[in-house]
């Protein structure tokens, strides 16, 4: 996948649930910087799968979808997309973002622990993964298992140093989870 869509991908999750914090600041500029890219992809509020597109259109095209909260379309785009490509953790990320988006708490929860057994190598897919099942838990009532995911977080903040080029999107992530766990179910 090129660069920029997992770029766009990351940026989206700002929108989504990281607010107003310096994770959100850094997602948005990445975001600001592929800006043009994604202003030239046609508007999808009225549209069709259509299933002749390469994979990659699809993929660049559901993350419009998600920067513009058309969590639906995007889910669409991306269940045909992960028809193909079963493991992909990029695809998985973004699918549990789109049903989160849809407030599908459970398949969204099944989406992010896919992306989490294969995101490998993939530190920023690990963490929204990580970040955003532990949200969905907590939102779902299972606290003792958004803690294990809080946990995850928080060991890989320590492991990592305040220095390392993931500690601002960690300690978002940790502040995102413990936020959704003392709101509780449905919070």
């Amino acid at each position: 996948m090129m660069l920029w869509t997992r770029t766009g991908l990351l940026a989206c999750v700002a929108a989504l649930s990281l607010g107003g914090s310096a994770s959100a600041a850094s997602y948005l500029a990445d975001l600001q910087r592929n800006a043009e890219q994604i202003r030239q992809l046609p508007n999808t509020s009225e549209w069709d799968v259509d299933r002749n597109l390469s994979a990659q259109r699809q993929f660049d095209l559901a993350v419009a979808d998600l920067n513009a909260q058309r969590y639906r379309e995007a889910a669409l785009r991306l269940n045909l997309l992960l028809q193909q490509s079963q493991d992909d953790a990029v695809l998985l990320t973004a699918y549990g973002l789109a049903l989160e988006g849809l407030e599908q708490w459970t398949p969204a929860e099944q989406a992010f622990t896919q992306a989490l057994s294969h995101a490998h190598g993939l530190p920023k897919e690990q963490l929204v993964a990580q970040r955003d099942r532990g949200v969905v838990r907590a939102r779902l009532g299972r606290a003792a298992q958004a803690q294990a995911d809080l946990d995850a977080l928080q060991q890989r903040l320590a492991t990592c140093g305040e220095r390392c080029d993931q500690a601002d999107d960690l300690r978002g992530a940790v502040d995102e989870v413990q936020r959704a766990i003392a709101a509780g179910p449905g919070g």
